[in-house]
């Protein structure tokens, strides 16, 4: 990514710091009091998102290098994946800053058009994952929990919803997603 760029990227973040700090609706010696009581579990909560970024990066990686010999370095994945998530955290849409981002960095190791397509397959293939991780979750709530009447009635509509959505993204996956949304249009 060219160095404008870079700076742009880091100029917003700085802006969007500064006015989560300045907004903050919390007195900074109750933050720092609160941080010390917790540290204990900081270490921890790093290490479990440094493993989740980890596996994100990996089938992400999976993705770009799959049958070309051009690759680009595992631990440069890494770092566009854990800034692209960050972006994303503080966009007001969400998947709005990111991908930008992934595909801008990527492109000198890979070119635009495999930067593009590896984008925008890993953001589905996340998106997939969370609807599939929905519907084992209603399974896993159905095994454990008692369901009442008005609770069956949500876990129905989300089971129909997100069998919906698995199937639109499965038909998506084999025909193109733009083929498969031009064809409901």
């Amino acid at each position: 990514m060219k160095s404008k760029f870079r700076n742009i990227f880091l100029g917003f973040g700085i802006i969007l710091i500064l006015i989560m700090i300045f907004s903050f609706d919390m007195e900074y010696d109750e933050l720092w009091k609160n941080l010390k009581r917790a540290k204990q579990y900081l270490f921890l909560i790093f290490i479990l998102w440094a493993g989740i970024y980890l596996l994100n990066t990996w089938a992400w990686y999976l993705i770009v290098c799959e049958g070309k010999k051009s690759r680009p370095p595992f631990w440069k994945v890494y770092k566009f994946t854990v800034s692209g998530f960050a972006l994303n955290s503080v966009t007001p849409l969400g998947m709005m800053g990111g991908e930008p981002y992934r595909i801008m960095e990527l492109t000198p190791y890979v070119g635009v058009e495999r930067a593009t397509s590896s984008a925008i397959l890993y953001i589905m293939m996340h998106i997939f994952s969370h609807f599939c991780f929905w519907l084992s979750s209603v399974l896993l709530f159905v095994c454990i929990y008692p369901v009442s009447k008005g609770m069956a009635i949500v876990l129905g509509i989300i089971v129909l919803l997100c069998s919906l959505l698995v199937m639109l993204f499965m038909k998506g996956y084999r025909s193109g997603m733009a083929v498969a949304v031009i064809r409901l249009g």
